[in-house]
């Protein structure tokens, strides 16, 4: 995804067979309220069935699913150009447990 300075934009994940969902906390709300790129309220179908009180905050589904989430990213106006990384981990926790994880770039561009 490409964004320039104070630019919004949302982009979807979708996962087959999962049971929990966590952004690492480069990019998410919890973290610096300065920070330059940011997510905004994601968006689950279906909605989560509970969540961790942590920060971010560990997503769960009672049973293994198909997940849809809608992110909104929002760039600063006074954001330098570059790239800003993030990653998310998703899992399957009924039986043997199962994780994976993915690492993805949000690039500021000039205006």
């Amino acid at each position: 995804m490409e964004l320039a300075p104070g630019d919004s934009d949302t982009f979807e994940i979708q996962v087959d067979g999962i049971t929990a969902f966590s952004f690492d906390s480069r990019l998410y709300k919890c973290g610096s309220t300065d920070a330059p790129v940011r997510f905004g309220d994601i968006n689950f179908t279906p909605s989560i069935d509970s969540q961790a009180d942590s920060c971010p905050p560990y997503y769960v589904w009672d049973d293994c699913t198909r997940v849809t989430l809608q992110v909104p990213v929002h760039v600063a106006p006074d954001a330098e150009t570059g790239t800003y990384e993030y990653g998310f981990t998703v899992m399957e926790t009924i039986g043997d447990q199962n994780s994976q994880d993915y690492e993805y770039a949000i690039m500021v561009t000039e205006n």
